[in-house]
């Protein structure tokens, strides 16, 4: 790292951090277990205050994963899909969405589910199945 870069770092509180941008200690070193929960085809829950670093932890725990070449790691927030008064359907829907376009940008070509725009999937389930199907490794979403 040159000495530049480290007059460019700055302490981020307001989202996610790259450690190349921001002062930050390594997330995966914080919860060491979920590896272990993953491993074993667990679910596991985040559940901490705001700012305290879990979507940093989560996108660090995907790349990881990833690089490792064990799993497909995607990471996707829900958001869309929770506002009161969503029907099923379109819940199902932009969670479909949500999960299509964060793999454009997370994950290899020959890793994206398929693009749901060409082929209407009724329900999540649907669409998660016919993805791990197609796949050569497990997929931790």
């Amino acid at each position: 790292m040159t000495n530049l870069n480290k007059m460019n770092k700055i302490f981020n509180t307001a989202g996610l951090c790259f450690p190349q941008d921001h002062y930050m200690i390594d997330p995966l070193t914080r919860l060491t277990d979920v590896e272990k929960l993953i491993a074993q085809k667990h679910y596991f829950t985040l559940h901490a205050p705001r700012q305290t670093g879990k979507t940093t932890y989560l996108y660090a725990l995907a790349r990881k994963l990833n690089m490792q070449g064990n799993y497909i790691a995607l990471v996707v927030s829900f958001e869309e899909a929770g506002y009161e008064g969503i029907s099923i359907s379109k819940a199902n829907e932009a969670i479909i969405d949500c999960i299509y376009q964060m793999s454009l940008e997370q994950l290899p070509k020959n890793f994206h589910p398929q693009n749901p725009q060409k082929i209407k999937f009724r329900n999540l389930k649907n669409y998660l199945k016919d993805w791990a199907q197609k796949m050569p490794l497990p997929i931790v979403l």
